[in-house]
């Protein structure tokens, strides 16, 4: 009885209810007219307690279920939280696959060539930097001076709507995810994810870290960013220390920390009330010229990673949810290996590491599950320097990206790039249009882009990483894909 409509029920409670009162006001004792008014009565009795179950949330069931001693009664709420689970099931999933749907069709456009005006960031610039913490920041700007940058976002955690969130890779890489609204222009929202090989801070003597003049450090020495102590704001503006003093040449000292050394920033007013000024920036804390920090005998000071390597993606979503999407990789600082010492390499390197990036498959295609979101990968590259004799002498490279991810889901794929030269006249780049998306085991016809660079002579002068880009669509017009990556050479 569980299964039969609400309303059905409704109309048959209503005419027994009827018939009970049309039996019951008869006054004869007819035994037929009494055994048809308590067949009435159980009739709408069983019907209540039918309804009463139709309307029941499941968490009011589970509640009868754990009370209930009837077995007939636990079959049917058994049968009932069932069938609201299931039916909760096929809406949630009914839902997802609208989303789902709905995200391919944005993310299938914004992974068109030519899709992306005015990128937050690009290969050519000096993506990412480090903070003090050192968690991966975005240097490089949207293209308009009025919009929210992400470097903003990171430097200043308390900018509203922006959200950071550093996850594990692949060692020795990890990730950041950086959102942000532009809420007084264009209402753009930007997403920026990054990877970075940062390794940890150092600990060193604080004179081994920093150049002191007379023991001390000068304010004309100092990086904002690593200065801290609790009398320096820490919101917007500006404090005047010690403007309210009756004399000059008073000397201004509180505890503090420079990069995490303890010791005390000291401050002596001249002739202007403003000699010892501290202000709060996007950057850091800046401070007047009359600043010093005296660090405390033995200090030890973190010293920040300034060799690594990046990649990642963007995505921005504008104000009429119209999606853009692209990938950038680069390096900071390390020692770059000569042409010569490039070229004199022999052997072969395996590099491996993690990818990332943002894929759809179109939604509009008969015989496809629309799909879209972004992605982790692992990429598989390997180099064979030959001995430099040969048609390519610098040798070549070729690669895989593996072992997809999607929201939690392994996905079936690869994405292979062929053996492509490696040209040292070109800062030791790749690059290469042999470009393959199997999906299922099912090679794409068509082709795509990739390319690299290695980065930072190790200590056998083979470079230490490579960081690169690919692009490729499956069969034309079934998926799209754009990722980047970086891989480190496996000892």
């Amino acid at each position: 009885m569980i299964g039969v409509r609400k309303d059905s029920r409704v109309i048959r409670l209503l005419m027994a209810a009827a018939l009970v009162l049309f039996v019951a006001a008869c006054s004869s004792s007819d035994s037929g007219l009494k055994n048809e008014r308590d067949e009435a009565r159980q009739q709408v009795e069983d019907l209540t307690g039918q309804l009463d179950l139709a309307n029941a949330s499941i968490e009011d069931l589970r509640t009868q279920l754990a009370n209930a001693t009837d077995p007939s009664v636990v079959e049917q709420l058994r049968a009932r939280i069932k069938e609201l689970e299931d039916a909760e099931a096929a809406r949630v999933a009914e839902e997802k696959a609208k989303e789902m749907a709905a995200a391919a069709r944005k993310l299938f456009a914004g992974l068109a060539p030519g899709s992306n005006p005015n990128p937050p960031v690009s290969s050519g610039d000096s993506a990412v930097t480090t903070k003090f913490n050192p968690d991966p920041t975005i240097a490089a700007t949207h293209g308009k001076a009025a919009k929210v940058t992400p470097d903003t976002v990171i430097l200043n955690n308390k900018l509203a709507g922006a959200t950071g969130e550093m996850s594990s890779a692949m060692a020795p890489w990890s990730s950041t995810m950086v959102s942000a609204k532009d809420t007084a222009g264009t209402k753009d929202t930007d997403t920026v994810v990054v990877y970075t090989d940062i390794a940890p801070d150092k600990t060193k003597p604080f004179e081994d870290v920093f150049t002191l003049t007379n023991n001390v450090l000068p304010q004309s020495a100092m990086d904002t960013k690593y200065i801290a102590a609790p009398m320096f704001p820490s919101s917007p503006g500006v404090v005047i220390h010690g403007e309210n003093s009756a004399q000059f040449n008073e000397e201004i000292s509180f505890p503090g920390t420079y990069a995490g050394a303890p010791g005390y920033y000291r401050c002596t007013e001249g002739g202007s009330s403003n000699d010892c000024e501290s202000q709060a920036t996007n950057n850091g804390i800046q401070l007047s010229s009359s600043w010093l920090f005296d660090p405390d005998g033995g200090a030890m000071a973190r010293e920040a990673d300034d060799e690594f390597s990046f990649f990642g993606w963007w995505l921005r979503v504008d104000a009429n949810e119209d999606y853009s999407v692209d990938v950038f990789h680069g390096n900071v600082g390390g020692t770059a290996i000569t042409d010569a010492d490039f070229n004199a390499l022999t052997g072969t390197a395996t590099y491996m590491g993690p990818a990332a990036g943002k894929f759809a498959i179109n939604p509009q295609l008969p015989g496809t599950t629309p799909m879209g979101g972004h992605f982790t990968a692992t990429a598989t590259l390997e180099a064979d320097f030959e001995d430099g004799t040969g048609a390519d002498p610098a040798g070549s490279i070729s690669g895989t990206i593996h072992d997809f991810m999607h929201d939690g889901t392994a996905l079936p794929w690869t994405v292979t790039f062929s053996d492509d030269a490696i040209v040292t006249t070109d800062a030791q780049h790749v690059s290469g249009d042999d470009v393959a998306w199997t999906i299922d085991g099912e090679k794409s016809s068509s082709t795509g882009q990739w390319s690299g660079n290695f980065r930072n002579q190790g200590s056998n002068d083979v470079p230490t990483t490579i960081t690169g880009e690919f692009a490729t669509t499956y069969n034309s017009e079934v998926g799209r894909i754009e990722g980047a990556f970086g891989a480190t050479v496996q000892e």
